[in-house]
Formats: C-alpha cells, structure tokens, sequence
C-alpha cells in the first residue's frame, strides 16, 4: 500500500538529516514521529542535551542512541531515557541503510573500525503506534512500512499533514468534512498521488483564502 519507498526517498532522508556529515536518526525519527504518526508533543531536550552529546563524540550512531534512550533523566549528565528519545529514535535506527544524502549502504562508517555491519533494527515502545501494549520490534524500514499500513494512524496523520501544508491552515479548524473525505480516500488508495489530487480537488482548496 505505502511501501518502504515513502520512508526511503531520498529527500525526505536528506531533508530530515540536519547533520552535514553523518546520520542523524534523532531528526529522520523526530520526522516520522510527528509527520506521519502525528504522536504527542515531546518536552524540549534537557539544558544540558549539548554538553552530553559533545561526550558521545566518537561513538557510533549505534551506541549514541543507545545512550539517549537507556539513560535515567533523573541522573545528571544522562539521556533523556524512555520518556523522549526512545520515543522516535526507533524510525531514525530503521534508515541506517540510507546515507545522510539517502544513497543506499551495506557499512556503517560510524563503527570502529568504520565499515562495520548496517544494524538497522530498532524497538518501538509500546503506546507510539496507536493499540500497540507491548514493544515491537522492527528491522528495517520495511518492517516499519508493513507496521504502517496495518491501522489508519499513518494514513490519516500523513492526509492531515499534507493537507496543512497545502491549504495554509489546519483543516481540524476549517474544512473538517473535506479532510475525512481526504483521510479516507487516500485509505483505500493507499497513493500519494491520489492522495495531492483528492487535496486539490476538495472544496476546502477551491475556497481557500489566499491572501
């Protein structure tokens, strides 16, 4: 329906990946998290979130995240734990496969020695994927696509995100109607082109206000 192409393009991946060299799976996951699951709002990072990171110089993607999302916050100088990064690092770790420019690769350049084995598996915890009560674990970007397409939550978040964007407003707000029109058109498509021409061909984006 969705396919691991939508979470591997190219320039969604270079796009999400703020880092100029190097993998960033905090802001691929942080994308994911809130463009196509629509999750809640996470606190902002700790007062101390750049000095702790400057310590992890040096390790691995791998081993980085493992630190940000094992650590207790109620420790100082520690990650964020469970509570944050836990939370959307997951779907960051899944494109490991995919270079900060979306090239695909079968070494890891961060592993010391570099060139170590891609480990592209991940643990989502319960409670992010809607009617989830357990940990899943996921390996790879097309697991995480076959996760996806089983419920509505990534149809209808990823239908609303386009439809902001493409309307200028929130369509909760103005156009609720056209939206579930639009939610579940794409549902049973399932195509993102389909999903651009059923936005435009919405009353709500005929009688937008374009000033």
């Amino acid at each position: 329906m969705y396919g691991a192409g939508v979470l591997t393009q190219p320039a969604l991946l270079a796009a999400s990946n703020t880092i100029a060299a190097g993998d960033d799976v905090i802001h691929r996951g942080l994308w994911i998290y809130y463009n196509l699951l629509c999750a809640p709002a996470l606190p902002p990072p700790p007062e101390n979130a750049a000095s702790v990171a400057a310590t992890l110089t040096g390790e691995s993607t791998r081993k980085q995240s493992a630190y940000r999302t094992q650590a207790d916050p109620a420790v100082a100088g520690s990650g964020c734990g469970a509570g944050c990064h836990s939370r959307f690092d997951p779907f960051g770790l899944v494109t490991m496969s995919y270079d900060g420019i979306g090239r695909y690769r079968t070494t890891d350049p961060s592993t010391t020695p570099p060139g170590g084995p891609i480990d592209d598996t991940a643990t989502v915890p319960p409670g992010v994927l809607l009617g989830t009560t357990t940990p899943t674990m996921v390996k790879g970007a097309d697991d995480v696509a076959q996760l996806f397409i089983k419920g509505r939550q990534v149809s209808d978040c990823a239908a609303g995100t386009l439809a902001t964007y493409m309307l200028e407003h929130s369509p909760e707000v103005e156009g609720s109607c056209d939206l579930q029109a639009v939610r579940d058109s794409f549902q049973a498509s399932g195509s993102f082109a389909q999903l651009f021409a059923s936005i435009l061909t919405s009353p709500a984006f005929a009688t937008r206000d374009i000033q």
